[in-house]
């Protein structure tokens, strides 16, 4: 417990040092707050590293709001979702080597790829539109 709640701190520090990408919508931002959460997950699995993301959209949303309508936090949580499960499963299933490791990580960032791209454009974009008042 104790080291998840650091993680979440370290994730909580990690997402304030965002930045916005180059000729992209301003609310398409980079920032390394996952990183713990995948610390969490293959040290403590899966449950950690989704209460590292979960506590820290909270405590973002509580510290600093949102500008998004609560829509970057949805879709920062579908995304790093999209990358835990398959990132866990194929770890798990290779029976948590050094080898596992890299090809789950592989695995889960193309699965997080795809899927992000369908989310966003299915799912978040027409949301934020709509909260934004665009549509």
């Amino acid at each position: 417990m104790v080291l998840t709640a650091m993680l979440v701190g370290l994730a909580g520090a990690l997402m304030s040092l965002e930045f916005s990408l180059p000729m992209m919508p301003p609310f398409y931002k980079i920032d390394f707050s996952d990183v713990p959460s995948i610390i969490a997950l293959f040290s403590l699995g899966p449950v950690s590293a989704a209460l590292v993301e979960v506590i820290k959209l909270i405590v973002k949303v509580v510290t600093v709001g949102t500008n998004t309508d609560y829509v970057g936090e949805l879709a920062n949580l579908l995304g790093i979702v999209l990358f835990i499960l398959p990132t866990w499963f194929v770890y798990k299933k290779m029976n948590k080597t050094r080898k596992a490791v890299i090809v789950s990580l592989i695995v889960g960032i193309l699965i997080r790829t795809v899927f992000a791209c369908f989310c966003n454009a299915c799912i978040t974009l027409p949301l934020y539109a709509k909260a934004m008042g665009m549509r």
